[in-house]
């Protein structure tokens, strides 16, 4: 169950292993060298890891999803140097850490308490993206963005569902800068940890159609080969209610993952940005759009199919084997 994979400078590979609550050590060849942490709730262990990160001076952060909103920062052999949690806000959910910048500032994100779905119809929630302090005491607002579409149906008493075709926003934090894509339009806005706009990367773009194909294998997908009627019944009537959009989204994957499985933007170790072409359901292939720091594009990339990146540097790309959560 990996969540992540980090080159070091010394060529090893660290790799946050959840299924062990792990930060598990690789030689560049991949020989293991050694673990640190384990399962349990005291200083260095983990319930849930999230990710990992690499700092600037090969130290690490690492998020542990059961300890929500704490993150851990571990020198270069997973050795604990110090624990932050951050502060609740009002009106505001748990904040979920999306990165560390280079001067140790933590990018979290929390969603508007006070915001509900609608009775029947498309919804997208509001999160809010905020800059901690390295010793989490205090904070800035960076942002607010719209997230992930869902639906919401008064057959269930306001039961909702993933969107189909969901337009969403995804984060990135990189060194000193915070990428955001909202994938209803081919852009991504590079932020500086203030909020201002430092460029915009676009790209050309002709939407995917939804066709009627695409719609029987969402079903297909949702349903799944279990053959469970009430799963069955719940999802046709959800989407017996629900209009279908007529195009797909500019970037992302199909079938809606968390960010922490499948971010469909990547940021390498020389400051290229690849960003995930859009696939129509069932198709598992990995197409990727690279641009270089200054926005410009430097072409496509057709990786292995079920190809998800975890690291990529300037010879190499670490990944996740789709399905089988194995790096």
């Amino acid at each position: 169950n990996v969540r992540g994979a980090v080159r070091l400078s010394n060529g090893r590979i660290a790799i946050a292993n959840t299924g062990t609550g792990e930060i598990r050590f690789y030689g560049a060849h991949g020989a293991f060298v050694r673990a640190a942490g384990g399962i349990g709730e005291g200083p260095g262990e983990y319930g849930g890891l999230v990710w990992i990160q690499r700092l600037g001076d090969d130290s690490l952060a690492v998020y542990d999803g059961s300890r929500l909103p704490q993150i851990d920062i571990l020198d270069g052999e997973a050795h604990l140097v110090r624990s932050v949690r951050l502060p609740l806000s009002d009106g505001w959910g748990v904040p979920r850490v999306d990165g560390v910048l280079s001067d140790g500032s933590i990018v979290a994100r929390s969603d508007s308490l006070t915001a509900r779905p609608p009775p029947s119809g498309r919804w997208q929630s509001e999160v809010q993206l905020f800059l901690y302090a390295p010793d989490g005491e205090s904070r800035t607002e960076v942002g607010r963005f719209l997230e992930s579409d869902v639906f919401s149906s008064p057959r269930d008493g306001g039961t909702y569902v993933e969107f189909w075709f969901a337009r969403s926003t995804r984060f990135r934090v990189v060194r000193d800068n915070i990428y955001v894509g909202t994938n209803d339009t081919y852009e991504i806005r590079v932020l500086s940890p203030t909020g201002d706009v430092q460029s915009l990367i676009r790209k050309a773009h002709v939407p995917l159609n939804v066709t009627e194909a695409d719609r029987a294998e969402m079903r297909r997908s949702k349903i799944g080969a279990s053959g469970d009627e009430n799963r069955r019944r719940f999802y046709e009537t959800m989407w017996r209610d629900m209009q279908v959009p007529s195009t797909m989204p500019a970037f992302g994957v199909s079938g809606w993952r968390p960010s922490y499985i499948e971010n469909p933007i990547h940021v390498d170790a020389v400051e290229n940005l690849w960003v995930r072409d859009y696939n129509r359901p069932g198709d598992h292939s990995s197409r990727w759009s690279v641009f270089d720091s200054e926005g410009r594009f430097l072409g496509p990339i057709a990786l292995p199919d079920g190809f998800m990146p975890l690291d990529i540097g300037p010879d190499y790309v670490h990944r996740r084997v789709a399905g089988r959560g194995r790096c």
